[in-house]
């Protein structure tokens, strides 16, 4: 996929270039990540379930160490108490613009990053795009008919354009 800024922002900081999911489904994925337990350990192991009481993530244990801690776009961990981040907006979906604004309103992660230029930070850009709808970007910057299907998908007469949308994000 062509990501010009995502690249220069890799530059600037750490890049994870493999990576092992702890669950199949989206919430539990995210809880998993932000605990560092899995998803059967810390409780949220049915989609759209929470973690134990109790249950302890990134804020927890960066912010006595000096960080602000921030998470901005999809929303959907649970109780908030275990997730005690400083929200940035976002929407649980994604419309692109939606009534209550932008799903991924990124002009309030740059006012974050600069508020304290002094303090250390750790933001987490919670994207939904990996869901459908693929909905962003210019579709005709790639061809469905030259895009390799990768190994883990099915390939069918529809993937390639629906591809097609997604490496456009």
């Amino acid at each position: 996929m062509k990501t010009p800024h995502i690249h220069r922002l890799s530059t600037q900081g750490i890049r994870f270039t493999r990576c092992c999911n702890a669950a199949l489904t989206c919430s539990p994925l995210r809880q998993s990540l932000y605990t560092g337990l899995y998803a059967v350990g810390n409780g949220a192991h049915p989609n759209h379930s929470q973690v134990f009481e109790g249950v302890k993530s990134l804020p927890h244990y960066l912010k006595p160490l000096g960080y602000r801690v921030a998470i901005i776009g999809k929303l959907h961990e649970a109780p908030a108490s275990a997730f005690p981040f400083e929200m940035l907006g976002g929407n649980h979906g994604d419309g692109g613009k939606t009534s209550a604004g932008a799903d991924l309103p990124l002009e309030r992660a740059w006012e974050f990053i600069s508020r304290d230029r002094q303090q250390a930070w750790c933001l987490v850009v919670a994207s939904n795009q990996p869901h459908t709808p693929w909905n962003r970007g210019d579709t005709s910057r790639y061809d469905p008919s030259t895009l390799t299907v990768p190994r883990h998908l099915v390939d069918t007469p529809v993937l390639p354009e629906a591809l097609s949308r997604e490496a456009t994000t």
